[in-house]
C-alpha cells in the first residue's frame, strides 16, 4: 500500500482513509479523526506525544454524529443493528442493556506490555467480578459486589467521581491511569482500559476530558454490578 492507495486503514477508527489521509508515527490517520483531535488542539506534530489508546479515547469523545447520507450502505445497516440492540458506547466500553451484556475493546497485559484484544467478546453482566481504577500503579478505587456505587446514572454523570477518583490531590500530574476489569473467564480474566499513558497535568483541559470518560466507564460498571444482583 502506498500513499496514493485508497485502502489504508486509519489507526484510530480502523476505516479506509481514502485519499485525504495523513501519515503519522502510529500509521495513517483519516480526516475525520484528525478533525476530532483538532477539537482538543492536537495537530499532526502533537500526535507523536500520545499513545494510540489515548488518541482513540480522545477521538471517541470528540467525534460528532455523522449524517446518515454520508455513510455507506454497510455502515448504515450496522447503525440500525446497533440501535435495535440498544448498544451504548463509552470509549472502549459497549453496553447492551437489553441482553444484559457488555464488551470491552480493551487490552490484556503480558510481560509488562499492553496488547490489544483483536476480537473482544460480549460478556454477561453476571461475569463482571470487580473493577479497579489504577493510578500510577496504585489502586485508588474498587467496585463490584459488596462495594458501594462509585458514580451516578449511566451516561448522565456530572462529575460525581471526578473529584474523588484521584486520591492524591497534591499531585500536579498523573503519569498513568487505567481501569482494570476482572472477568469470570480463564482466557481473559483481566481486561485493561488505558485512560492516561503519559504524564498529564491535572489542571489541563485534556485531563478533565479524559477523567470525565473514565468517570462514566466506572459508573457504567457500577450499574452492571448492581443489575446482576437484582
Amino acid at each position: 500500500m502506498g500513499f496514493f492507495s485508497l485502502h489504508e486503514e486509519c489507526f484510530i477508527c480502523h476505516k479506509d482513509t481514502g485519499f485525504d489521509k495523513h501519515k503519522t508515527v502510529h500509521g495513517y490517520l483519516c480526516r475525520k479523526c484528525l478533525d476530532a483531535l483538532g477539537k482538543q488542539n492536537i495537530n499532526l506534530l502533537d500526535i507523536k506525544k500520545y499513545s494510540i489508546p489515548e488518541l482513540q479515547s480522545i477521538v471517541s469523545i470528540n467525534t460528532a454524529p455523522i449524517s446518515s447520507e454520508n455513510l455507506s450502505i454497510k455502515e448504515r445497516a450496522q447503525i440500525r443493528i446497533d440501535e435495535s440492540q440498544k448498544i451504548k458506547t463509552i470509549g472502549l466500553l459497549q453496553v447492551n442493556e437489553e441482553e444484559e451484556k457488555f464488551r470491552i475493546n480493551g487490552f490484556i497485559e503480558s510481560k509488562g506490555k499492553l496488547h490489544k484484544i483483536k476480537s473482544p467478546s460480549w460478556i454477561s453482566f453476571n461475569d463482571l467480578i470487580s473493577y479497579d481504577l489504577i493510578e500510577d500503579s496504585n489502586s485508588v478505587l474498587t467496585g463490584g459486589i459488596g462495594h458501594a456505587l462509585i458514580g451516578g446514572a449511566l451516561f448522565g454523570l456530572n462529575g460525581a467521581v471526578a473529584g474523588a477518583m484521584i486520591g492524591s490531590k497534591e499531585k500536579s500530574e498523573i503519569r498513568q491511569l487505567l481501569i482494570r476489569a476482572t472477568i469470570n473467564n480463564f482466557e481473559t480474566p483481566t481486561i485493561i482500559i488505558p485512560i492516561i499513558q503519559k504524564p498529564l497535568k491535572v489542571n489541563s483541559k485534556e485531563y478533565r476530558t479524559i477523567i470525565n470518560e473514565a468517570n462514566q466507564i466506572l459508573s457504567a460498571f457500577d450499574i452492571i454490578a448492581h443489575r446482576k444482583t437484582m
